[in-house]
């Protein structure tokens, strides 16, 4: 389940398609739509999937491969 909340308030994207954040391939198009559904709180669901090591799917408008760059860049590997 794609939780894009931000203290209990749901963001835009709760209710859209998953497919828009689950794309088969990581893609500008993809990102760009999550983006612009996720917008009212961007950070806060990109910080979740980072915390949470979230390895699938559009978050926060990161990719996974993203994501992985921050993580390693947070713990300075």
């Amino acid at each position: 389940m794609h939780l894009c909340r931000d203290r209990g308030s749901p963001a835009a994207c709760v209710g859209e398609d998953p497919e828009l954040f689950f794309p088969l391939v990581e893609s500008d198009s993809a990102t760009a739509l999550a983006r612009a559904a996720c917008r009212p709180v961007l950070l806060a669901c990109r910080d979740w999937a980072v915390r949470h090591g979230e390895a699938d799917g559009v978050w926060g408008d990161t990719t996974a491969s993203q994501r992985r760059a921050i993580r390693r860049a947070l713990h300075g590997r």
